[in-house]
């Protein structure tokens, strides 16, 4: 059976809290996360959802060449 593909977009914004002495110190904790760590690693990080949207590209539906 022929596979087929589409682009599918998904887009969400999140809130992020965590923990920390003070700004200072959240800026290094931050900083850290971005280089190294990642942002679960902040913390007591919690997380909540915002907004967000998905689009569903079916325009770019085309068939896949499965002979490769």
């Amino acid at each position: 059976m022929p596979k087929y593909s589409f682009n599918f977009w998904e887009e969400q914004k999140w809130g992020i809290t965590f923990e920390a002495d003070n700004l200072e110190h959240a800026k290094k904790l931050l900083a850290e996360a971005e280089e190294e760590m990642g942002i679960d690693d902040l913390p007591k990080m919690e997380k909540f959802f915002k907004k967000g949207h998905e689009i569903w590209d079916t325009e770019t539906l085309t068939e896949e060449d499965t002979n490769e």
